[in-house]
């Protein structure tokens, strides 16, 4: 299969050995061409084959390719690498000759997750949640929310509750009508309720109160009035930076590197 037939005329005497060779004509046609990895100038690695046939190639760095052995026809020709779109392209392949294809595979975006701390606040976006939370309920990192800050149709603002799992996870949104589940990912860290530098120490109280002590020369020790409850803290030897529990993020003392 793949080949032209051929004969030959062969004379048999007996006692003898009569010997033929034959070479039979491919009936089989190549695929060359350049597959490129966007965002990269290192092509190399990408698979590429034609659906419902055996043979495959494999791209150098350059991501040129040639898959040889194509049955003659219309194909669909498949290029994929992990991390990228699956790229493919018509391709009409005859017998003895070779077809050229070019394809350009675009880069699977990342999921990066939305970094929370423990009793403060995270936005997850989306749409269809409606205009009101309802019977919706929200978790994150696997506990339920039970301080949901604001409600909209696209965006839900909670509290993380201070027993979500830590590390690698997701929030959920699982919205009662229509019945459907946002999920976003997410990394979960615990509250730095306590940070001590060369010079200055902070701690959280259990009331979200930030107290701190210390050197003031740079203002660093000076808590600025009316913050609200907050979170996770920082000090440094010339600043100090706190997390509040409403998400937004609060620096004194000196500014001098900005």
């Amino acid at each position: 299969m793949g080949y032209h037939p051929k004969k030959a005329n062969v004379v048999v005497t007996a006692g003898q050995t009569a010997s033929v060779h034959l070479t039979l004509p491919s009936h089989r046609g190549n695929v060359s061409g350049r597959v490129l990895l966007q965002g990269t100038n290192v092509h190399s690695g990408v698979t590429v084959s034609v659906e419902g046939q055996s043979g495959q190639a494999v791209t150098d760095v350059s991501g040129d390719f040639t898959l040889q052995g194509v049955l003659p026809g219309s194909h669909t020709l498949v290029a994929r690498k992990d991390g990228y779109v699956d790229g493919q392209a018509q391709v009409t392949v005859a017998a003895n000759e070779t077809s050229t294809v070019n394809l350009t595979l675009e880069a699977i975006p990342p999921d990066v997750p939305v970094l929370a701390v423990r009793g403060g606040a995270l936005t997850v976006r989306g749409s269809g949640f409606g205009a009101a939370q309802g019977g919706s309920v929200v978790r994150v990192g696997g506990a339920s929310v039970q301080t949901v800050l604001s409600w909209a149709d696209d965006e839900v603002r909670v509290r993380v509750p201070a027993t979500a799992r830590l590390g690698f996870t997701v929030a959920e949104v699982v919205v009662a009508s229509p019945a459907q589940t946002v999920e976003m990912p997410v990394r979960v860290l615990a509250p730095a309720t306590f940070s001590l530098s060369d010079n200055v120490a902070h701690v959280v109280t259990g009331d979200g109160t930030l107290v701190a002590w210390g050197n003031d020369d740079y203002g660093q020790r000076t808590v600025p009035p009316g913050l609200g409850s907050m979170v996770s803290t920082s000090a440094s030897f010339i600043h100090s930076v706190a997390l509040q529990a409403d998400g937004t993020v609060v620096a004194w003392g000196d500014n001098w590197a900005g």
